[in-house]
């Protein structure tokens, strides 16, 4: 006979569309319940609305529109799905919330998101909020996190005939706060 491994393969339902995961015997995993799903490392990243759109792929996705949270490797939710994109940084899940990725032109997105974030660990815990940049600095294992400021937008027309533009984004800082913290999150430096 010939031996099948059906470990992690992503599958979907017939009748509702959702997809699910399979176990190496190709048992149900992960239900079958999520619009998408898309495993990082030892993380899956699941959504629901939206849609699969090529053309406006970013950082996070190519799915434009939907929200997303965020399982661990036995189906436990440990992000809530209530952002916009994740992104695993190291032994901590960064997720984007009140904003959207910025473009570059009419098909590219920037690495850039206008939102804020919220910090989780692997295990589930929210760690803290509401900041708009974040830094793991790893030799002195310290957090960096910025709270305020605003991405400011430039456009250029590189082609009057098609109107297509080319678009450009920085942050300004303007009168927000650096906050560093050690691991267990106490402050040891406030910064302009």
């Amino acid at each position: 006979g010939v031996s099948v491994d059906f470990k992690d393969q992503i599958v979907f339902d017939a009748m509702s569309g959702k997809c699910g995961i399979l176990s190496e015997n190709g048992t149900e995993r992960i239900p079958a319940i999520y619009d998408h799903l898309q495993p990082k490392e030892d993380l899956i990243f699941f959504g629901y609305g939206g849609y699969d759109y090529d053309d406006y792929s970013s950082f996070f996705s190519n799915i434009t529109g939907a929200i997303w949270g965020c399982l661990n490797s036995e189906g436990r939710i440990i992000v809530p799905p209530k952002y916009d994109c994740l992104e695993i940084r190291g032994d901590y899940v960064l997720a984007g919330r009140d904003g959207s990725m910025l473009f570059i032109d009419e098909i590219t997105y920037a690495r850039d998101y206008s939102g804020v974030y919220d910090l989780y660990s692997k295990s589930g815990e929210l760690l803290i909020g509401g900041f708009n940049t974040f830094e793991f600095i790893e030799e002195q294992k310290l957090f960096k996190f910025f709270f305020g400021g605003t991405w400011k937008h430039t456009s250029e027309l590189i082609d009057e005939w098609n109107g297509i533009y080319h678009n450009s984004y920085h942050f300004e800082e303007g009168m927000g706060r650096w906050i560093i913290t050690d691991l267990e999150l106490k402050s040891i430096k406030l910064t302009k």
